[in-house]
Protein backbone atom coordinates (compact mmCIF):
# COMPACT_ATOMS: atom_id res chain seq x y z
CA UNK A 1 0.00 0.00 0.00
CA UNK A 2 1.32 3.44 -0.86
CA UNK A 3 1.35 6.08 1.83
CA UNK A 4 -0.68 9.26 1.44
CA UNK A 5 1.64 12.28 1.60
CA UNK A 6 0.28 15.73 2.26
CA UNK A 7 1.47 18.35 -0.20
CA UNK A 8 0.05 21.16 1.91
CA UNK A 9 -1.40 21.47 5.36
CA UNK A 10 -5.20 21.50 4.97
CA UNK A 11 -7.26 24.28 6.45
CA UNK A 12 -8.82 23.27 9.75
CA UNK A 13 -12.60 23.18 10.03
CA UNK A 14 -14.11 25.88 12.21
CA UNK A 15 -16.15 24.68 15.16
CA UNK A 16 -19.82 25.70 15.21
CA UNK A 17 -21.29 27.61 18.12
CA UNK A 18 -21.67 25.33 21.14
CA UNK A 19 -24.76 25.06 23.31
CA UNK A 20 -24.85 26.83 26.68
CA UNK A 21 -25.05 23.46 28.48
CA UNK A 22 -21.68 22.44 27.01
CA UNK A 23 -19.83 25.15 28.95
CA UNK A 24 -18.72 24.98 32.58
CA UNK A 25 -20.42 25.05 35.05
CA UNK A 26 -23.63 24.47 33.08
CA UNK A 27 -22.47 21.04 31.87
CA UNK A 28 -22.00 19.95 35.49
CA UNK A 29 -25.42 21.31 36.44
CA UNK A 30 -27.07 19.53 33.49
CA UNK A 31 -25.37 16.25 34.36
CA UNK A 32 -26.23 16.45 38.06
CA UNK A 33 -29.85 17.39 37.33
CA UNK A 34 -30.34 14.53 34.85
CA UNK A 35 -28.86 11.87 37.11
CA UNK A 36 -30.79 13.03 40.19
CA UNK A 37 -33.99 13.20 38.14
CA UNK A 38 -33.51 9.64 36.92
CA UNK A 39 -32.77 8.32 40.41
CA UNK A 40 -35.87 10.04 41.77
CA UNK A 41 -38.13 8.64 39.07
CA UNK A 42 -36.92 5.03 38.96
CA UNK A 43 -39.08 3.89 41.93
CA UNK A 44 -42.15 5.57 40.45
CA UNK A 45 -41.55 4.12 36.99
CA UNK A 46 -40.97 0.67 38.45
CA UNK A 47 -44.19 0.74 40.45
CA UNK A 48 -46.22 2.11 37.56
CA UNK A 49 -44.92 -0.34 34.94
CA UNK A 50 -45.18 -3.25 37.37
CA UNK A 51 -48.77 -2.61 38.41
CA UNK A 52 -49.95 -1.43 34.98
CA UNK A 53 -48.14 -3.35 32.21
CA UNK A 54 -50.29 -1.53 29.65
CA UNK A 55 -48.48 1.70 30.55
CA UNK A 56 -45.14 0.36 29.32
CA UNK A 57 -43.65 2.02 26.25
CA UNK A 58 -44.44 -1.13 24.28
CA UNK A 59 -46.86 -3.75 25.68
CA UNK A 60 -44.60 -6.59 24.56
CA UNK A 61 -41.62 -5.31 26.56
CA UNK A 62 -40.44 -6.63 29.88
CA UNK A 63 -40.24 -4.35 32.90
CA UNK A 64 -36.44 -4.36 32.60
CA UNK A 65 -36.40 -3.25 28.96
CA UNK A 66 -38.99 -0.54 29.59
CA UNK A 67 -36.97 0.92 32.45
CA UNK A 68 -33.70 0.73 30.55
CA UNK A 69 -35.14 2.57 27.53
CA UNK A 70 -36.60 5.28 29.78
CA UNK A 71 -33.28 5.74 31.53
CA UNK A 72 -31.22 5.38 28.35
CA UNK A 73 -33.03 8.14 26.44
CA UNK A 74 -32.53 10.62 29.29
CA UNK A 75 -28.83 9.80 29.55
CA UNK A 76 -28.40 10.08 25.78
CA UNK A 77 -30.19 13.43 25.85
CA UNK A 78 -27.81 14.60 28.58
CA UNK A 79 -24.79 13.56 26.52
CA UNK A 80 -26.16 15.50 23.56
CA UNK A 81 -26.67 18.61 25.67
CA UNK A 82 -23.29 18.74 27.43
CA UNK A 83 -21.35 17.95 24.22
CA UNK A 84 -18.38 16.48 26.07
CA UNK A 85 -15.11 16.29 24.06
CA UNK A 86 -14.20 12.88 22.68
CA UNK A 87 -10.41 12.45 22.46
CA UNK A 88 -9.09 9.47 20.52
CA UNK A 89 -5.72 7.84 21.06
CA UNK A 90 -3.50 5.79 18.77
CA UNK A 91 -2.03 4.01 21.80
CA UNK A 92 -3.04 0.33 22.16
CA UNK A 93 -4.34 0.74 25.70
CA UNK A 94 -6.31 -2.19 27.14
CA UNK A 95 -6.69 -3.70 23.66
CA UNK A 96 -2.92 -4.43 23.50
CA UNK A 97 -2.23 -6.67 20.48
CA UNK A 98 -5.81 -6.35 19.26
CA UNK A 99 -5.12 -2.73 18.35
CA UNK A 100 -3.31 -1.69 15.17
CA UNK A 101 -2.50 1.57 13.41
CA UNK A 102 -3.45 1.89 9.76
CA UNK A 103 -1.86 4.32 7.30
CA UNK A 104 -3.80 5.94 4.45
CA UNK A 105 -3.59 4.48 0.98
CA UNK A 106 -2.20 6.40 -1.99
CA UNK A 107 -3.87 9.74 -2.69
CA UNK A 108 -5.51 8.69 -5.96
CA UNK A 109 -7.89 6.39 -4.05
CA UNK A 110 -9.61 9.35 -2.37
CA UNK A 111 -11.57 10.91 -5.20
CA UNK A 112 -14.76 12.93 -5.63
CA UNK A 113 -16.49 13.48 -2.28
CA UNK A 114 -13.46 12.11 -0.39
CA UNK A 115 -11.10 14.68 -1.92
CA UNK A 116 -11.64 17.73 0.28
CA UNK A 117 -8.92 20.40 0.69
CA UNK A 118 -9.86 20.91 4.35
CA UNK A 119 -9.78 17.21 5.36
CA UNK A 120 -6.88 14.95 4.42
CA UNK A 121 -6.69 11.17 4.95
CA UNK A 122 -4.88 10.33 8.18
CA UNK A 123 -3.37 7.45 10.11
CA UNK A 124 -6.07 5.81 12.22
CA UNK A 125 -6.38 3.05 14.78
CA UNK A 126 -8.35 -0.15 14.55
CA UNK A 127 -9.34 -3.01 16.83
CA UNK A 128 -9.31 -6.62 15.68
CA UNK A 129 -11.71 -9.19 17.12
CA UNK A 130 -11.19 -11.74 18.58
CA UNK A 131 -7.48 -10.92 18.13
CA UNK A 132 -5.09 -9.66 15.50
CA UNK A 133 -4.98 -12.37 12.79
CA UNK A 134 -1.63 -13.73 11.69
CA UNK A 135 -2.55 -14.63 8.12
CA UNK A 136 -5.69 -13.75 6.17
CA UNK A 137 -4.31 -14.43 2.71
CA UNK A 138 -5.51 -18.00 2.47
CA UNK A 139 -9.15 -17.68 3.45
CA UNK A 140 -11.60 -20.18 2.05
CA UNK A 141 -14.52 -19.26 -0.19
CA UNK A 142 -16.93 -19.33 2.78
CA UNK A 143 -14.77 -17.38 5.24
CA UNK A 144 -15.78 -13.80 5.99
CA UNK A 145 -13.95 -10.81 7.41
CA UNK A 146 -16.25 -8.02 8.55
CA UNK A 147 -15.18 -4.39 8.36
CA UNK A 148 -17.53 -2.71 10.81
CA UNK A 149 -18.06 1.03 11.30
CA UNK A 150 -19.33 1.64 14.82
CA UNK A 151 -22.20 3.93 15.74
CA UNK A 152 -22.07 7.08 17.84
CA UNK A 153 -23.92 9.90 16.01
CA UNK A 154 -20.69 10.82 14.11
CA UNK A 155 -19.26 12.23 17.36
CA UNK A 156 -18.78 9.35 19.81
CA UNK A 157 -17.12 5.96 20.04
CA UNK A 158 -13.87 4.26 19.16
CA UNK A 159 -14.72 0.66 18.22
CA UNK A 160 -12.73 -0.71 21.18
CA UNK A 161 -13.82 -3.43 23.60
CA UNK A 162 -15.70 -1.27 26.08
CA UNK A 163 -17.95 0.11 23.37
CA UNK A 164 -18.13 -2.60 20.73
CA UNK A 165 -16.93 -5.83 22.31
CA UNK A 166 -20.43 -7.26 22.64
CA UNK A 167 -21.31 -6.43 19.03
CA UNK A 168 -18.12 -8.10 17.82
CA UNK A 169 -18.81 -11.20 19.92
CA UNK A 170 -22.24 -11.58 18.31
CA UNK A 171 -20.76 -11.32 14.81
CA UNK A 172 -18.05 -13.86 15.62
CA UNK A 173 -20.29 -16.37 17.36
CA UNK A 174 -23.64 -16.03 15.62
CA UNK A 175 -22.72 -14.60 12.19
CA UNK A 176 -19.73 -16.92 11.82
CA UNK A 177 -17.20 -14.20 10.98
CA UNK A 178 -13.57 -15.28 10.83
CA UNK A 179 -12.47 -11.87 12.08
CA UNK A 180 -13.90 -8.39 12.64
CA UNK A 181 -11.96 -5.15 12.16
CA UNK A 182 -13.41 -1.96 13.67
CA UNK A 183 -11.65 1.20 12.53
CA UNK A 184 -11.24 3.96 15.07
CA UNK A 185 -12.36 6.53 12.53
CA UNK A 186 -12.05 10.23 13.29
CA UNK A 187 -15.13 11.65 14.98
CA UNK A 188 -16.48 15.11 14.23
CA UNK A 189 -16.67 16.40 17.81
CA UNK A 190 -14.07 18.23 19.83
CA UNK A 191 -11.13 18.15 20.23
CA UNK A 192 -10.33 16.78 16.76
CA UNK A 193 -13.00 18.65 14.79
CA UNK A 194 -12.91 16.14 11.93
CA UNK A 195 -16.13 16.51 9.91
CA UNK A 196 -17.23 14.71 6.76
CA UNK A 197 -15.49 13.28 4.77
CA UNK A 198 -12.92 12.28 7.43
CA UNK A 199 -14.81 9.22 8.69
CA UNK A 200 -15.51 7.93 5.16
CA UNK A 201 -11.87 8.45 4.20
CA UNK A 202 -11.00 6.34 7.25
CA UNK A 203 -13.48 3.64 6.28
CA UNK A 204 -11.88 3.46 2.84
CA UNK A 205 -8.42 3.43 4.43
CA UNK A 206 -9.41 0.41 6.52
CA UNK A 207 -10.98 -1.36 3.52
CA UNK A 208 -7.84 -0.90 1.41
CA UNK A 209 -5.72 -2.01 4.36
CA UNK A 210 -7.61 -5.31 4.44
CA UNK A 211 -6.99 -5.86 0.74
CA UNK A 212 -3.49 -4.45 0.21
CA UNK A 213 -1.78 -5.09 3.56
CA UNK A 214 -3.64 -8.02 5.11
CA UNK A 215 -4.13 -9.71 1.75
CA UNK A 216 -7.86 -10.37 2.20
CA UNK A 217 -9.65 -11.08 -1.07
CA UNK A 218 -12.58 -8.69 -1.66
CA UNK A 219 -14.88 -11.72 -2.01
CA UNK A 220 -14.23 -12.42 1.69
CA UNK A 221 -15.00 -8.88 2.92
CA UNK A 222 -18.35 -7.67 4.22
CA UNK A 223 -18.77 -3.97 5.01
CA UNK A 224 -21.14 -3.15 7.85
CA UNK A 225 -22.16 -0.41 10.25
CA UNK A 226 -24.63 0.34 13.00
CA UNK A 227 -26.60 3.57 13.52
CA UNK A 228 -24.39 6.46 12.35
CA UNK A 229 -21.88 3.78 11.37
CA UNK A 230 -24.63 2.38 9.15
CA UNK A 231 -24.88 5.79 7.52
CA UNK A 232 -21.11 5.72 6.94
CA UNK A 233 -21.26 2.18 5.57
CA UNK A 234 -23.88 3.36 3.06
CA UNK A 235 -21.57 6.21 2.04
CA UNK A 236 -18.62 3.83 1.67
CA UNK A 237 -20.60 1.35 -0.44
CA UNK A 238 -21.87 4.26 -2.52
CA UNK A 239 -18.34 5.58 -3.00
CA UNK A 240 -17.07 2.15 -4.08
CA UNK A 241 -19.91 1.88 -6.60
CA UNK A 242 -19.51 5.40 -8.01
CA UNK A 243 -15.74 5.93 -7.79
CA UNK A 244 -14.24 2.50 -7.15
CA UNK A 245 -13.98 1.44 -10.81
CA UNK A 246 -12.12 4.61 -11.83
CA UNK A 247 -9.74 4.26 -8.89
CA UNK A 248 -9.26 0.54 -9.48
CA UNK A 249 -10.80 -0.41 -6.12
CA UNK A 250 -12.68 -3.75 -6.09
CA UNK A 251 -16.14 -4.22 -4.59
CA UNK A 252 -16.73 -6.12 -1.33
CA UNK A 253 -18.71 -9.34 -1.19
CA UNK A 254 -21.71 -7.90 0.69
CA UNK A 255 -22.86 -5.28 3.18
CA UNK A 256 -25.23 -5.17 6.11
CA UNK A 257 -26.63 -2.20 8.01
CA UNK A 258 -27.96 -2.26 11.57
CA UNK A 259 -30.42 0.56 12.39
CA UNK A 260 -28.84 2.85 9.78
CA UNK A 261 -29.36 6.60 10.21
CA UNK A 262 -30.57 7.52 6.73
CA UNK A 263 -31.88 11.07 7.27
CA UNK A 264 -29.52 13.15 9.43
CA UNK A 265 -30.71 16.43 7.89
CA UNK A 266 -34.03 15.96 9.71
CA UNK A 267 -32.30 16.42 13.08
CA UNK A 268 -31.50 20.04 12.19
CA UNK A 269 -35.22 20.86 12.33
CA UNK A 270 -36.72 22.06 15.63
CA UNK A 271 -37.01 19.30 18.24
CA UNK A 272 -40.81 19.21 18.01
CA UNK A 273 -40.61 17.59 14.56
CA UNK A 274 -38.62 14.61 15.82
CA UNK A 275 -40.51 14.33 19.10
CA UNK A 276 -43.81 14.08 17.22
CA UNK A 277 -42.65 10.79 15.70
CA UNK A 278 -44.63 7.94 17.35
CA UNK A 279 -41.40 5.95 17.77
CA UNK A 280 -39.56 8.68 19.66
CA UNK A 281 -40.95 7.50 23.01
CA UNK A 282 -39.95 3.88 22.39
CA UNK A 283 -36.30 4.52 21.64
CA UNK A 284 -33.17 5.66 23.46
CA UNK A 285 -32.25 8.22 20.78
CA UNK A 286 -32.71 11.89 21.65
CA UNK A 287 -32.97 14.93 19.42
CA UNK A 288 -30.11 16.69 21.21
CA UNK A 289 -27.45 14.11 20.36
CA UNK A 290 -28.62 13.70 16.75
CA UNK A 291 -28.64 17.47 16.24
CA UNK A 292 -25.17 17.80 17.77
CA UNK A 293 -23.84 14.99 15.58
CA UNK A 294 -25.27 16.32 12.33
CA UNK A 295 -24.20 19.90 13.08
CA UNK A 296 -20.60 18.80 13.68
CA UNK A 297 -20.40 16.25 10.86
CA UNK A 298 -21.92 18.51 8.18
CA UNK A 299 -19.70 21.56 8.81
CA UNK A 300 -18.03 21.55 5.39
CA UNK A 301 -20.68 19.84 3.26
CA UNK A 302 -24.46 20.47 3.50
CA UNK A 303 -26.40 17.84 5.44
CA UNK A 304 -28.54 17.39 2.33
CA UNK A 305 -25.59 15.88 0.44
CA UNK A 306 -26.36 12.25 -0.60
CA UNK A 307 -23.18 11.06 1.12
CA UNK A 308 -24.49 12.45 4.43
CA UNK A 309 -28.24 12.00 3.96
CA UNK A 310 -28.92 9.01 1.71
CA UNK A 311 -32.69 9.38 2.25
CA UNK A 312 -34.38 9.95 -1.13
CA UNK A 313 -31.03 9.41 -2.88
CA UNK A 314 -30.91 5.73 -3.90
CA UNK A 315 -27.99 4.50 -5.99
CA UNK A 316 -26.99 1.44 -7.96
CA UNK A 317 -24.55 -1.00 -6.39
CA UNK A 318 -23.38 -4.51 -7.28
CA UNK A 319 -23.05 -5.27 -3.55
CA UNK A 320 -25.95 -7.18 -1.91
CA UNK A 321 -27.23 -5.21 1.09
CA UNK A 322 -29.08 -6.39 4.21
CA UNK A 323 -30.85 -3.79 6.37
CA UNK A 324 -32.07 -4.55 9.90
CA UNK A 325 -34.36 -2.10 11.71
CA UNK A 326 -35.98 -2.29 15.13
CA UNK A 327 -39.77 -2.27 15.05
CA UNK A 328 -40.01 0.42 17.74
CA UNK A 329 -36.96 2.54 16.88
CA UNK A 330 -36.92 6.12 15.69
CA UNK A 331 -35.21 5.28 12.39
CA UNK A 332 -37.60 2.50 11.32
CA UNK A 333 -39.85 4.50 8.96
CA UNK A 334 -37.04 6.38 7.21
CA UNK A 335 -34.93 3.23 6.98
CA UNK A 336 -37.79 1.21 5.52
CA UNK A 337 -38.45 3.84 2.87
CA UNK A 338 -34.77 4.02 1.95
CA UNK A 339 -34.56 0.23 1.69
CA UNK A 340 -37.59 0.18 -0.61
CA UNK A 341 -36.14 2.96 -2.78
CA UNK A 342 -32.85 1.06 -3.04
CA UNK A 343 -34.64 -2.16 -3.95
CA UNK A 344 -36.35 -0.42 -6.86
CA UNK A 345 -33.02 0.45 -8.48
CA UNK A 346 -32.36 -1.97 -11.33
CA UNK A 347 -29.75 -4.57 -10.47
CA UNK A 348 -29.72 -3.92 -6.71
CA UNK A 349 -30.14 -6.79 -4.26
CA UNK A 350 -31.62 -5.47 -1.02
CA UNK A 351 -33.10 -7.40 1.89
CA UNK A 352 -34.99 -5.75 4.76
CA UNK A 353 -35.66 -7.24 8.19
CA UNK A 354 -37.83 -5.58 10.83
CA UNK A 355 -36.77 -6.83 14.25
CA UNK A 356 -39.96 -7.46 16.25
CA UNK A 357 -40.41 -5.32 19.36
CA UNK A 358 -36.85 -4.01 19.16
CA UNK A 359 -35.57 -0.49 19.91
CA UNK A 360 -32.53 1.04 18.26
CA UNK A 361 -29.39 -0.98 17.49
CA UNK A 362 -29.79 -4.17 19.53
CA UNK A 363 -26.60 -5.56 18.00
CA UNK A 364 -24.67 -2.87 19.87
CA UNK A 365 -26.87 -2.48 22.94
CA UNK A 366 -28.61 -5.83 23.31
CA UNK A 367 -26.67 -6.86 26.39
CA UNK A 368 -27.51 -3.58 28.13
CA UNK A 369 -31.12 -3.18 26.97
CA UNK A 370 -32.42 -6.65 27.78
CA UNK A 371 -32.41 -7.69 24.10
CA UNK A 372 -29.66 -10.33 23.96
CA UNK A 373 -31.79 -13.03 22.30
CA UNK A 374 -33.00 -10.56 19.71
CA UNK A 375 -29.45 -9.38 19.02
CA UNK A 376 -28.25 -12.96 18.63
CA UNK A 377 -31.06 -13.55 16.16
CA UNK A 378 -29.85 -10.58 14.13
CA UNK A 379 -26.34 -12.04 14.19
CA UNK A 380 -27.64 -15.34 12.82
CA UNK A 381 -29.57 -13.46 10.13
CA UNK A 382 -26.38 -11.65 9.10
CA UNK A 383 -24.48 -14.95 8.93
CA UNK A 384 -27.15 -16.53 6.73
CA UNK A 385 -27.16 -13.48 4.45
CA UNK A 386 -23.39 -13.56 4.00
CA UNK A 387 -23.34 -17.28 3.39
CA UNK A 388 -26.14 -17.11 0.82
CA UNK A 389 -24.32 -14.55 -1.28
CA UNK A 390 -21.00 -16.36 -0.95
CA UNK A 391 -22.64 -19.36 -2.60
CA UNK A 392 -24.06 -17.40 -5.54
Amino acid sequence: MGVFKKTAKPAKATAPKRSLASHKPFNWICTAYTISSILTRIPLWTLCFLLMPSSRLDPSWSLKRTLLVQIGRRLVDMIGRVEAPVPLSLEPGKEKDQFVTIDPASADNYQGPLNNPAVAPATIGGTWYPQRPRNLKGLGAHDSVILHLHGGAFILGDGRNDQAGYLASVLLKHAGAKAVLMPQYRVASRPGLDPFPAAIQDGLTAYLHLIEVEGVAPRNITISGDSAGGNMAIALVRYLAEHGPAAGIPQPQSAFLISPWTDPKKSLLPAKHMKSDPHYATDILAHSILRWGTREYARLVPATDPYITPQDHPFATPVPVLINLGETELFVDDGTQWAQDMARVKGNVVELNIEAGAPHDTLLLGNMMGCKKSAEGVGALVGAFIKKHQEE
